[in-house]
């Protein structure tokens, strides 16, 4: 094992200044979130589908049963390695050239966390992460049945992945995406692991109870100070240091700022996720469940988890991100998509993150 995450795992279990380490007081907060937290939920016993859109083109929600409203819930987990599907940058990590330009007006490129158990968890931390699984497994497995009764065969993209790349074992990766972030939204004067039908997904039992070429733009954007920072702020696309070449096409497209913080509780800026999402990182996140399909010659099922809230409990050991400017030709110009309906949100899951509040960064151990 790596020398920096021995040290890391040290840390995070280190019982010599305080009754609670962070790991301890990471399953006290997962049970004070009670009905907010991924683990206490199951599809069609707390939440259901909600599909819109035809044969062609379908969008799939989730609601609460108890309220109607978007299903949303907090997992806790750690930042995984780019080998495990983590990918931050301003461009999609695989896209082949038919599919090129992506990163036009038209469309949004979120960066990917790869979430794993943290690393030398205890036994109900590392229950709480299988519970999580389970969730997004039985999700699956239910709509394998359905195309399995209907005769359909889609090409599937998970939301869960296999950190060995051993896929009849249960999948240890949540994929997730930072929600519009970084987006190329529009604003008034913007690792996934593929599998077929075929490849069985059954539930798992839980183990608790509960622009043009910018080149020639100016030079990268600058962010707010800390403290004048607000959720919502937009900033220019090449506030990325990646976001540079003939890649890109971004005309009236901004970043926007997300309820993304850190552990001293300040709005991450856009830029900053490259050094502050390191492999290694704990943290907190509210998510919503979303999954696409399209029909076609080779109809496909996409699965996507998305962040609406982040929190950083404890750095990483891993290197900051340093993405390379991508060098690929533009082609022709994506079809804009199509609006979506939008459901209602509950504000209740959304103020439950204060669990997590009493939460203290890990200390270094003493030697």
């Amino acid at each position: 094992m790596d020398l920096k995450r021995e040290e890391m795992i040290l840390r995070r279990n280190d019982m010599s200044t305080t009754d609670l380490n962070i790991y301890d007081e990471s399953v006290v907060a997962l049970e004070r979130l009670g009905k907010h937290n991924l683990a206490a939920h199951d599809i069609g016993v707390t939440f259901e589908r909600q599909t819109t859109g035809d044969d062609e083109r379908k969008f799939t929600s989730y609601v609460n049963l108890e309220n109607h409203k978007i299903f949303s819930a907090y997992i806790l987990a750690e930042v995984g390695s780019e080998a495990e599907g983590t990918w931050l940058a301003a461009y999609p990590k695989k896209m082949p050239p038919s599919k090129l330009p992506l990163t036009d007006d038209s469309t949004a490129q979120r960066m990917v966390i790869a979430a794993r158990c943290p690393s030398g968890a205890p036994k109900k931390l590392a229950e709480a992460f299988q519970d999580f699984m389970a969730v997004l497994d039985t999700i699956r497995a239910d709509d394998q049945d359905e195309e399995t009764k209907k005769r359909e065969n889609f090409q599937v993209t998970e939301w869960a992945n296999r950190s060995d790349g051993d896929l009849l074992k249960p999948y240890d990766i949540m994929i997730l995406r930072l929600l519009q972030l970084p987006t190329y939204e529009r604003v008034p004067t913007k690792g996934s692991q593929e599998t077929s039908s075929g490849v069985a997904r059954r539930p798992r039992n839980k183990k608790s109870s509960t622009q043009e070429d910018v080149s020639m733009e100016p030079s990268v954007g600058v962010s707010p100070t800390v403290d004048d920072r607000k959720i919502g702020d937009t900033y220019h696309p090449n506030m990325l240091p990646d976001h540079r070449g003939p890649y890109f096409d971004h005309r009236d497209s901004k970043l926007v700022q997300r309820d993304y913080i850190d552990r001293d509780h300040h709005l991450i800026a856009p830029h900053e996720l490259y050094e502050k999402l390191t492999e290694g990182t704990l943290f907190s996140a509210q998510i919503s469940l979303h999954t696409f399909s399209f029909g076609g010659r080779v109809p496909n099922k996409i699965y996507h988890i998305y962040v609406e809230k982040l929190q950083i409990h404890d750095l990483g050991y891993g290197e900051i991100w340093k993405p390379s400017i991508p060098s690929i030709p533009s082609s022709s110009t994506p079809a804009s998509p199509q609006k979506r309906f939008k459901m209602e949100k509950d504000e209740e899951v959304n103020k439950a993150s204060d669990a997590f509040s009493s939460m203290s960064p890990s200390k270094k151990v003493k030697t």
